[in-house]
């Protein structure tokens, strides 16, 4: 299969690239924008181009979709902005980016009769159900910031365009080496390192349901090879962990003791995510990855990339 990735240098399309180019061609965008440390996509970019994958780097608000998606078996759509938190600050980047952008995307795939279409979503647009969220409740959503509402708005274009198979990917909490330093694993790892006080929202009662970037990779090969009708599924690990238990393994791989501010929970963000796999382990995914070794594995990169602690 040929196969076009937008965000090919983001966390999650860099991973679905390198495995991907182990069987199929792969090539694709990225505006390699400034919303989070730079050098890291670079690194990225420099993996993925040693492995001869063509990376086209241009602002994808301009980017003119016709030129490369025309010959493609493929389509996995994973640009846009990500920030929960920023979202609320400027929640305007977010329509642009997330949806205006989306929207060009589904019509010059609708010009060119791509069959299949991956998309980016997110847990976020689920909150305010009953846990553990499904991927299929048909009630109406209520997103609590601007990032879940692009990415629900995301999922309605989608059901409203004409390409014959589109899945969307409720992701959970993705985390993993080369992952975004603006993520809670990352963040917390470099504050208790450089010996920074944390500030942990929700006073640690906080539960996220990690989900560990090879498993996440591995659902998305699930779905590239689906022919069902088209759907909207999670992706998550199906645990939900305490945020404080995630900081005492970053804390036992690191071998350090961190400091903690603890505040109340920040107003863009749940208590709690939790997602129901059940459809998605009916299709063949099965996570592998328990948050532990999940941590331990992020660690192992983290020391090796910034050479701390060696």
């Amino acid at each position: 299969m040929k196969i076009f990735i937008t965000g090919i240098s983001g966390f999650i399309g860099f991973h679905t690239a390198l495995k991907l180019s182990q069987d199929h061609e792969v090539l694709g965008v990225d505006s390699f924008n400034d919303t989070y440390d730079v050098s890291l996509k670079r690194s990225r970019q420099k993996i993925l181009e040693d492995r001869n994958i063509e990376i086209i780097e241009r602002d994808i608000m301009d980017f003119d979709f016709y030129d490369y998606i025309k010959d493609v078996d493929a389509v996995i759509h994973l640009a846009g902005y990500s920030n929960v938190r920023m979202s609320l600050e400027d929640p305007l980047d977010y329509v642009i980016n997330n949806i205006a952008v989306t929207q060009r995307l589904i019509e010059s795939c609708e010009i060119f009769k791509i069959e299949k279409v991956l998309y980016a979503s997110s847990s976020c647009v689920m909150e305010g159900q009953e846990l553990p969220w499904k991927d299929t409740t048909k009630e109406h959503y209520h997103p609590s910031n601007p990032y879940g509402w692009s990415k629900y708005v995301n999922e309605c274009q989608f059901k409203s365009s004409k390409i014959p198979k589109h899945y969307g990917m409720r992701f959970f909490t993705v985390y993993g080496p080369y992952g975004r330093p603006d993520m809670a694993v990352h963040s917390f790892t470099k504050d208790i390192i450089e010996g920074n006080k944390l500030t942990i929202y929700g006073h640690g009662k906080m539960k996220r349901d990690f989900t560990y970037i090879d498993d996440a990779v591995n659902a998305i090969l699930v779905l590239l090879g689906n022919n069902e009708k088209s759907n909207i599924y999670n992706i998550a690990n199906s645990q939900s962990v305490y945020i404080m238990d995630m900081v005492v393994a970053i804390e036992t791989n690191l071998g350090i003791k961190g400091h903690y501010n603890l505040v109340d929970k920040h107003p863009a963000e749940v208590m709690q995510t939790w997602g129901d796999i059940s459809t998605m382990r009916y299709m063949g995914y099965d996570p592998k990855v328990h948050y532990t070794r999940g941590i331990e594995k992020f660690v192992t990169w983290y020391k090796q990339y910034y050479g701390k602690l060696n």
